[in-house]
């Protein structure tokens, strides 16, 4: 039989063998784990077990079989159209498989760096990095949802940033964290961290009323709890010399510093050397035996001179004295309300061990090691602070709760002293409310009232 004869009486393939080839892979590069294959059949079964195991993105059927993305979208389009296979958003899974799974896959498969790389996280990300946003809240609310997400803060509750379906997820968190944590209402810092997440991340404009129904409103719970905490007596200096006694005159210097100026603890860490400078001043102070601290009111050290003038024995007791005085003087910015605010620094061992710790300096901010972020800082001076104040008898819980923050508090309290209780002259180095001083910082010591009695009769 001739060769054109057998060409034409050759069977021909049936169509139900041409159907299980995958148009345009060609059969030279058909491989399974390594190993060559002799049909797109075997390909096409290796793919649906991958995906039939666990949901895939395109990208990671790439990743995981070797395949270019056209090879893999031809695979999965016959595997579609064969009813094996179904999508859901960009993912492909197994037919049937109930959404909570794929969404249960995609969460596990989160990790703290494949966290940052998800798109809608992307507006967090870009907070920290913002120069006029150099705060720990910036960093903490994306730490704080990366915790929320991946199941750190409650083990029972884990999302995918992008399955966050707003007010339904939000709140099924909320009841999953008061059943954890036995409690009825979400900390600050995650209520605060869920509202930046609307706002930047779901693009959800979050009213009020919104905010309240769910729980995450921006309510400061218990205000004026820690607005006594402050130093008594001597114990500003005897923390200061606690520092210096053991060599760590960072700590006796930031004690100093972080206290006189009453800054937040991240701008206190960011504070410039430039922006302070030493002076001498000539003043006139008063100090009772009934004080804590030299007062330097004005009114008061007049009223002080004129009953000592006409009472002669109070100077045993009242001392009113004019002397030169090494201070501090500068600014220091505030991000919260956007204000650079003037600041002093007077009190003579603060004064001394800051002029030690910048003597010889050459920083541009006066704390912190090179490179080190404020978070790493605050960690690390907390440490030194907590065993500072056990040691120096402070009891006051708000100094164990939140270290370098309570010297934000002792700070008002001795600048109010200072003044007589004067909370417009301390607001105007600090605070745009005086309401907010008075209620949260300085909390009006009724002693002092007894005080004032002493120094009218």
């Amino acid at each position: 039989m001739s060769k054109d004869l057998t060409e034409l009486i050759r069977p021909v393939p049936s169509s139900a063998a041409s159907n299980t080839a995958v148009k345009g892979i060609s059969k030279k590069r058909l491989r399974v784990r390594g190993k060559k294959v002799a049909s797109t059949v075997e390909v096409k079964q290796w793919i649906y077990d991958i995906i039939a195991a666990s949901p895939k993105t395109p990208k990671q059927l790439q990743q995981e079989t070797g395949f270019s993305a056209m090879h893999v979208w031809r695979y999965t389009k016959q595997l579609l159209q064969e009813g094996k296979i179904e999508k859901d958003g960009h993912i492909y899974k197994k037919k049937g498989l109930a959404d909570f799974q794929v969404r249960l896959h995609r969460v596990n498969e989160l990790t703290k760096e494949s966290f940052s790389q998800i798109p809608i996280i992307e507006p967090l990300i870009q907070n920290i990095k913002r120069p006029d946003l150099i705060s720990g809240h910036a960093q903490s609310n994306y730490s704080q949802l990366r915790s929320i997400c991946l199941g750190k803060v409650v083990p029972t509750f884990k999302c995918h940033p992008e399955d966050w379906h707003a007010h339904e997820t939000t709140i099924v968190f909320r009841n999953e964290y008061f059943r954890y944590k036995n409690v009825s209402r979400l900390p600050a810092h995650i209520r605060r961290t869920l509202r930046a997440f609307y706002q930047l991340c779901l693009k959800y404009p979050l009213t009020k009323m919104e905010g309240l129904q769910l729980g995450i409103d921006g309510s400061i719970d218990e205000a004026g709890r820690y607005a006594d905490c402050k130093f008594s007596g001597n114990q500003f200096e005897e923390l200061i010399n606690y520092f210096l006694n053991k060599d760590d005159l960072e700590l006796a210097a930031y004690v100093s510093f972080a206290t006189e100026t009453f800054g937040r603890p991240e701008r206190v860490f960011q504070a410039k050397a430039a922006d302070f400078v030493l002076t001498i001043e000539r003043i006139t102070r008063t100090k009772a035996t009934w004080d804590e601290d030299w007062i330097y009111d004005s009114r008061l050290v007049n009223d002080r001179r004129m009953q000592v003038e006409l009472y002669p024995m109070l100077k045993e007791k009242v001392a009113v004295e004019t002397v030169e005085l090494e201070i501090f003087e500068g600014k220091l910015y505030e991000s919260k309300t956007d204000v650079t605010w003037p600041k002093e620094i007077r009190n003579p061992l603060a004064v001394s061990t800051i002029k030690k710790w910048l003597d010889p300096y050459d920083k541009k901010r006066i704390f912190g090691n090179e490179g080190e972020r404020f978070h790493q800082f605050n960690r690390r001076i907390n440490v030194a602070l907590r065993e500072g104040y056990n040691a120096t008898g402070l009891v006051h819980p708000y100094f164990y709760k939140r270290p370098s923050y309570a010297l934000r508090h002792c700070g008002a309290h001795l600048w109010l002293v200072r003044t007589g209780y004067n909370y417009d002259a301390v607001a105007s180095m600090g605070w745009e409310e005086i309401n907010t001083l008075r209620v949260f910082y300085g909390k009006y010591d009724h002693l002092h009232r007894k005080r004032s009695y002493k120094m009218a009769y």
